[in-house]
């Protein structure tokens, strides 16, 4: 029994590249959700666990930390509390 995908493509960092079952939400607006659950377990989980539970990419889920972290927004989303 083979559990490797063989339509699974890596970069030169290890990264999965783009792939529609498991990054079905590639280049649509991010929500706040979304970016609240990316900044509250990027420490924890790891790149690929967290690309996996939003759908995205790993390359594109560390561009929006970088992004949010130059925006100086980061803490914001990684402490928040209530509904979004």
């Amino acid at each position: 029994m083979n559990l490797v995908d063989p339509t699974v493509e890596y970069n030169k960092f290890g990264m999965m590249k783009t792939h529609p079952i498991y990054h079905h939400q590639t280049g649509k607006p991010w929500t706040k959700g979304e970016l609240v659950y990316l900044c509250k377990f990027y420490e924890f989980d790891g790149m690929q666990s967290i690309s996996y539970g939003l759908g995205r990419p790993e390359d594109s889920c560390a561009k929006k930390v970088y992004e949010l972290r130059k925006a100086g927004v980061f803490r914001k989303y990684k402490y928040f509390e209530g509904d979004y």
